[in-house]
């Protein structure tokens, strides 16, 4: 309080000094200042302004201020001033509020439960592997006829799997019904399913037009899907108790660079990945007052199944278009960033490309 104080004084203090020296100039310069410090007649005069060696003499009311700011309690006069990390260290009063507010803040992937579409193969694979290993909970979504049921058994009993059609209400509500049978709950959903086709819009040499039913296809799987894993996961995140945040759970869609540069051929994919980009904004903002974050990945060329079907002859050109790193994306880069985006509250509405700068050409 004696500290505030003598800071008010001061600034009074300057801010006499201030004009005093502003007169003392004005009658310096022979009253040539601003006009408007004229005396006006009907008005009283004006007190005549004050020498400059008023303000340096013993006497000035501005000297006392000079005095040392008096110490505070229980410090002596030879005690040296502390560092700064003795307020900030991790002993300190605010290095442990501060410690005590990032550990609220970042949320630990143990103990989550996670429903993956995709999940017995590449990316959705590889989100799984890493989340069951850091100490979460997985549910495998994925068609019948692939081996999910053997992916999940090698990841032990934190993992089950629900032979699912992303476009079917009723298979996700099982798959969902799964999770909360086996786990109690669904914290995050993690939309990795999608299929691609390579057909030109016309075909000239061939006369023939691009197929109203596999556009279709690809846009329900890949975008219509999302969306119903997405409406559905929202409806059991929100019966969650809300964390320290107010945070009930997390849902990662999966795009892709092709939704800002589709190559020839890609009309269909470009079309229901750049859908995902666009719904995930406004999804966000439509369960933000659930407490539920909506964050979308938009990868490069990745070491898929798909890619690494390809002749390795097409495999290394693909990679030799990516600037750096110089290569094929690792499936589990794409999963630490699932990682990351869980961990972080403060990720929400946005798309984030992980590409190693690749911009695809036509």
């Amino acid at each position: 309080m004696i500290e505030f104080k003598r800071l008010i004084e001061i600034q009074f203090a300057v801010c006499d000094l201030g004009f005093g020296l502003q007169n003392t100039l004005d009658t310096e310069d022979g009253g040539k200042g601003d006009q408007s410090s004229q005396h006006t007649p009907g008005h009283p005069a004006p007190s005549p302004p004050r020498p400059l060696r008023h303000w340096r003499s013993a006497g000035s009311w501005l000297r006392p201020l000079r005095r040392p700011l008096p110490l505070a309690r229980g410090r002596s006069a030879d005690s040296r001033p502390r560092p700064l990390r003795h307020w900030t260290g991790a002993g300190s009063r605010l290095g442990r509020s501060v410690g005590k507010m990032a550990a609220a803040a970042c949320r630990s992937v143990k103990g989550l439960v996670a429903v993956i579409t995709g999940g017995a193969s590449g990316l959705g694979l590889a989100t799984a592997e890493r989340l069951v290993g850091l100490g979460a909970s997985a549910v495998l979504l994925d068609i019948p006829s692939s081996n999910g049921e053997e992916q999940a058994k090698k990841l032990g009993s934190s993992c089950a799997f629900a032979p699912t059609d992303v476009t079917s209400e009723k298979d996700v509500q099982a798959a969902l019904a799964l999770a909360k049978e086996k786990f109690g709950r669904v914290d995050v959903a993690v939309n990795c399913a999608g299929i691609a086709v390579a057909i030109k819009t016309y075909n000239a040499k061939r006369n023939q037009a691009h197929t109203l039913e596999d556009f279709q296809r690809v846009i329900n799987v890949n975008l219509v899907g999302t969306f119903n894993v997405i409406r559905l996961a929202a409806g059991e995140m929100g019966q969650n108790e809300p964390d320290q945040g107010g945070q009930r759970g997390v849902i990662i869609n999966t795009a892709s660079v092709a939704a800002y540069e589709g190559q020839v051929g890609q009309a269909a994919y470009s079309a229901s990945k750049g859908g995902i980009v666009g719904m995930t904004l406004p999804i966000a903002r439509d369960l933000a007052p659930m407490g539920i974050r909506v964050i979308t990945i938009a990868p490069g060329l990745f070491g898929t199944p798909l890619l690494t079907s390809l002749p390795e002859k097409v495999r290394n050109f693909l990679a030799s278009q990516v600037p750096f790193p110089n290569r094929l994306g690792h499936p589990a880069e794409y999963a630490h960033l699932v990682q990351s985006i869980i961990e972080n509250p403060f990720i929400n509405g946005e798309v984030i490309r992980l590409d190693g700068a690749i911009r695809m050409q036509p």
